[in-house]
This record gives structure tokens, C-alpha cells and sequence, in this order.
């Protein structure tokens, strides 16, 4: 099916044309092994489908290009690349998150590679073509066109994997090492310490800093902001601010599901009242003043994630109300805050694989005592279903895990919960409430489950779970075929 490596970009196309031409089971057997992950028959199927059409559409923009002769360039700026891979990066780019990725890369060469053309022209006066099709030629391990290969992983990761996860929805849910922070700065006692950029914890550790000119995506910090942001960091560790948390996550989450164009806007009419209301809080003017003082802290404080950037939780621009007008608040969620980003975090590294365990999100558990109590309640929550998620092995072996009193204290401090009510917060987590069914479920002594209300969430973990299980055997097999091998 695919021609010997060639500069005929006639050869080229026509290789293309045939692939548009090919059933789904040819398709299937020269394209599907080669791109990682690609299993299931329907799936396969459905990449082949889609990788069809994908492949008549870039046909379609090189044809449409009207290219006069062979090689025909592209320039931007001051850059300069083959005509067909200019094309094809802009087509890939409008797929998704692999898309957008390949597309920089695949610039970046061809710009070089143009260069290195332009170069051997100037010196020898008829420059060879050699090299400038490079992502057009097959591949020397598997014959397919390069191109063609980098196509049906993208396809793979942004159209099929994408619409086999909506069709099969997941909670909502954020990446541990994000979950564990987010719980860090929920927690009573932390310091905003201006002088030196940080966020302290209790216990004296810098839990993020402020933003600052290294990061320029993120608002800087003026006098002002400084104010209104000392009082956010008292109100972190209430309520009100998991439940903005939740609703920030849980409105995304649902956005992405109905296929919303940019899914992490969340538009709120009324303004800061109107955000108040939302979250549950009433709309009075304390309490639009508090969710104003917690946002700003979620746009303003400044994190390192796992795969190396900095990053804020949220981004948010007010739109004051105007006659009949009322008062618009814009909120962006951040990526991290998506489940969806672990997919970028290196699997090749232990802190990278820890990275890509996702903990959900489910609805606030029963709470015990005074309302001002609750929010650390609401943490241990949090903290609890990283417990879960970092020894989920157990649900698999005896559906529960072990979480010892002593364990349990130590969850209760990390969350801000007092002694004194720990044990009254599980017994109200076990039975639950007239308002609340219980949370957890417990099948015997130190021994904890999700209750049957949180089934999907049980089943999550467990899925969660099978699946590193079997990519460490996978990677135990590997090593054993590289050992013998050498």
C-alpha cells in the first residue's frame, strides 16, 4: 500500500487518495498497531473511520492551495516552510490538544528543514529536495507516511478516546498532587507572608507563592489585591470556599461532557451576589464580599504542577451592570483543575505516574456541629479520597482499605478537623443524615468503603486501580524482555 521513500509529491497524494479509498479492515491492520493505545474493535474501527475522513480533509486544503510546482513555500514572518507541511499543521492544530502539539513541532522541523534546503541551494545552485518531504515518506519501521502515523494518534487521543469517555462519563476529578494542594491551602492557620511571595502553611511550609513577573499568565499582586487576598486565606478554610471549589469543577466537568465550546467558562449573571447564590451561600452582600475575597485568592496564588509550569486555579473579569443590564462575572477554571491534564504528565516517572492518579470529586459529605466547622470537614473529605485513591489496590484485593485510628488522626490534623470531633465526623460519614446520605461505609474493623450512594465513585477508584496494576505488570514484562534480551 505505501510507495518506497520519495521526493514525488505526485507519489505522495496518491498514496493518500488510496488511503481515503481503503476499507476499514486494511485500515485497520496497517494503521491501528502502530498507534499506542489503540485497542477494542469498535474503536479501531472508529479511528480507521475517522482517519479517513481527516485524511480527505487535509487532501482537500492541499488541493485547494492550488500549488503551482514542487517545492512551493509557505512563509510566516520571517519563517519559511514547505507549502504541504504549513498546511498540515494548520489543519491538525483545529483537532485538539494532540493536534496542537503536533503542529508545533511539525512547524518547528519544517522551518528547519526549509533552512537546511534553502542552504545546500545557495552552495551547490540546484538544491536537492531530499529531506523536505520528510513527514510525507513511510516510516522505516512500520512503512506508514509519517504524517499519516502522526494523524491517526492524534485522531486517536483527540476524537475517538474524547467521545469514548462521554460515552462512558467518569466523576469529576483532579490530578492527587492538585488534590493534596488544594487541601493544603484549605486548611486553618496558613499565613499570607507578602515580604517574601508566599503562602505558608502551620507547620512553616511554603504551600505556593504570589504571583510575581516570572509569571507573566498570571495577575500580578498590587496593594489592593494584597488586602482583599489576607482576608481570602482566612476564608479558604471555610465552607463556602469548598463549595466554590466544587462548583467550579463539578459546572467544567459538566460543560465538557454537553460538548460547550469553551467548556471552563462559567458565566455568572448578578455579579458577586450572583456567584454567592450559585455556590449556596445566599446572595447578601457579606457573602458576595467573601466569595470575591476567596476568588481572588484562587486567581493570585501561584502554583508549581507536576509536569513543571506554574499556574493559578481560576481567572475571573467583572462586567458591571448597566441599565437593564445586570452585572456579569466571567470565571475561567484553570487546566489543572480538569481532569484531563494528567494526560500530559510524564508517565516515565514515578512522580509523573503518581501525578496521573485522578481523585473524584463527589458531593459534600454530612456534617457534624457548627456551621463554621464544616469547611474543615469538607477537607478531611478531600484528604480522605487521596487515601483512598494512593491505596485503592485494597478496594480491588478486599473492597475496602485499612485506615487505622492512628491514621485517622493524622488525616484530621492534615484537614484542620480537632480531635475531639473526629470520631463524631465518622459516625455521622457512616450513618449519615435526614439531609445527607453517609458517605463511607464501614465492612469491618478499620476497615472503610464508599457507601452505596458514591457507587460510581467506588467503581472509579476501582478502575483506577486495575489499571496501574496492569501497567506495572506491563512494565515488569518489559524489563524481563530487555534483561533476557541483553
Amino acid at each position: 500500500m505505501f510507495p518506497p521513500a520519495t521526493s514525488s509529491w505526485m507519489e505522495v497524494e496518491n498514496t493518500l487518495k488510496q488511503l481515503v479509498l481503503s476499507d476499514d479492515e486494511n485500515m485497520c491492520a496497517d494503521i491501528a498497531p502502530h498507534v499506542e493505545g489503540a485497542s477494542g474493535s469498535e474503536q479501531v474501527r472508529g479511528l480507521a473511520q475517522e482517519l479517513r475522513a481527516k485524511l480527505s480533509g487535509v487532501l482537500a486544503h492541499l488541493t485547494a492551495q492550488q500549488m503551482p510546482s514542487f517545492p512551493s513555500v509557505r512563509t510566516s514572518g520571517t519563517k519559511k516552510m514547505l507549502a504541504q507541511d504549513a498546511i498540515a499543521a494548520d489543519f491538525v492544530e483545529t483537532l485538539g490538544k494532540a493536534g496542537k502539539e503536533y503542529a508545533g513541532v511539525l512547524r518547528t522541523r519544517a522551518c528547519e528543514r526549509w533552512t537546511e534546503f534553502e542552504g545546500i541551494n545557495e552552495k551547490e545552485g540546484a538544491g536537492t529536495t531530499d529531506g523536505l518531504l520528510y513527514v510525507w515518506e513511510p516510516d522505516s519501521d512500520s512503512g506508514v507516511i509519517r504524517f499519516v502515523l502522526a494523524l491517526a494518534t492524534i485522531v486517536w487521543k483527540d476524537i475517538v478516546m474524547v467521545r469514548l469517555v462521554k460515552q462512558r462519563p467518569s466523576p469529576p476529578a483532579v490530578s492527587i498532587v492538585v488534590a493534596r494542594d488544594l487541601a493544603g491551602i484549605h486548611r486553618k492557620g496558613n499565613v499570607l507572608v507578602a515580604e517574601d511571595a508566599i503562602l505558608r502553611g502551620p507547620d512553616g511550609r511554603t504551600l505556593c507563592t504570589l504571583a510575581s513577573p516570572l509569571t507573566p499568565d498570571i495577575p500580578q499582586v498590587d496593594a489592593t489585591i494584597l488586602g482583599a487576598m489576607r482576608k481570602g486565606v482566612g476564608l479558604l478554610r471555610t465552607l463556602p470556599a469548598h463549595r466554590l471549589l466544587r462548583v467550579e469543577i463539578r459546572t467544567a466537568h459538566a460543560q465538557w461532557l454537553e460538548e460547550q465550546g469553551d467548556f471552563r467558562t462559567i458565566r455568572v449573571e448578578g455579579g458577586w451576589r450572583g456567584l454567592a447564590k450559585l455556590v449556596g451561600c445566599g446572595s447578601s452582600h457579606v457573602a458576595a464580599d467573601q466569595l470575591k475575597a476567596i476568588v481572588q485568592c484562587q486567581a493570585h496564588l501561584c502554583f508549581e504542577w507536576p509536569d513543571g509550569t506554574y499556574g493559578n486555579l481560576v481567572s475571573y473579569r467583572v462586567q458591571s451592570a448597566g441599565g437593564r443590564r445586570p452585572a456579569l462575572l466571567v470565571l475561567t477554571v484553570g487546566d489543572i483543575l480538569l481532569p484531563g491534564v494528567v494526560q500530559g504528565f510524564d508517565k516515565r516517572t514515578r512522580k509523573g505516574r503518581e501525578a496521573r492518579q485522578l481523585v473524584p470529586l463527589p458531593p459534600l459529605p454530612p456534617f457534624v456541629g457548627r456551621q463554621q466547622d464544616w469547611g474543615p470537614q469538607a477537607n478531611l473529605q478531600m484528604i480522605t479520597l487521596c487515601e483512598f485513591v494512593s491505596t485503592s489496590q485494597e478496594l480491588v484485593t478486599r473492597g475496602g482499605i485499612s485506615i487505622s485510628d492512628g491514621r485517622w488522626r493524622e488525616l484530621a490534623d492534615l484537614s484542620g478537623v480537632p480531635p475531639a470531633t473526629l470520631e463524631r465526623v465518622l459516625d455521622i460519614w457512616v450513618k449519615g443524615d435526614d439531609r445527607t446520605p453517609p458517605f463511607l461505609r464501614s465492612p469491618g474493623e478499620n476497615i472503610y468503603t464508599l457507601s452505596d450512594a458514591h457507587q460510581d465513585i467506588f467503581e472509579f477508584l476501582v478502575a483506577g486501580a486495575k489499571k496501574r496494576v496492569a501497567g506495572r505488570k506491563a512494565g515488569r514484562r518489559g524489563r524481563k524482555r530487555r534483561e533476557t534480551r541483553f
